[in-house]
Formats: C-alpha cells, structure tokens, sequence
C-alpha cells in the first residue's frame, strides 16, 4: 500500500528516473566511488544520453537493472531445480496467450 499522497516505487520506475535514490537505494548509505574502464564508443553514448552531470546517476540505474535482471535468472534457477525445466508445450501454449506485437 501507497503512502498517502506518496508515489510508490512502481510509479518512480515506471517514469524511468535516473535519480539514483528512486531505485531502493538509501540516501543514508552515501555513496563510494567506483572506478570501470569502458570503450570509449561507450562512453561516449553513455555522455550524450545522460549528459556530463548525469553520468553517474544514468550508470547506478543500469547496475540496478543489471542486478535485477541478475536475481531474474537466479530465481528461474531456483524453480527450475524445484519444479524441473519449462517443457517446449509449455512455452508454446504461454506464447499462445501473450498479446501479437
């Protein structure tokens, strides 16, 4: 439940902020620098979508994402080692219900 007046954390993902405090990350941890060596092609993309000032926010929300994702596959691991793999029939027939793009 929502807080009143508040916005919920699907609400602040679904605008897709890249305030790094709209991501479960707490104010109150501070922050620690980290250092990464990337392409310079990267990089660059990186600078014209986020911008100078931005960089770091725009890099702290992908590492969210990428650590979500991360716990994604760690979770179908998990299922998979309980309930066995999904069968093709089985994908086949949840493909079947999924809207046609």
């Amino acid at each position: 439940m929502r807080p009143a007046g508040g916005v919920g954390a699907t609400d602040k993902l679904r605008h897709r902020s890249h305030h790094w405090y709209d991501y479960g990350v707490s104010e109150s941890l501070g922050t620690e620098k980290l250092s990464a060596t990337v392409p310079k092609g990267l990089t660059a993309q990186i600078r014209e979508r986020a911008g100078r000032g931005s960089v770091s926010a725009y890099v702290t929300h992908a590492l969210l994402r990428q650590l979500e994702h991360d716990r994604l596959g760690d979770l179908v691991a998990e299922l998979e080692k309980v309930h066995g793999p999904v069968s093709e029939d089985e994908v086949a027939a949840a493909r079947s219900e999924w809207p046609q793009a």
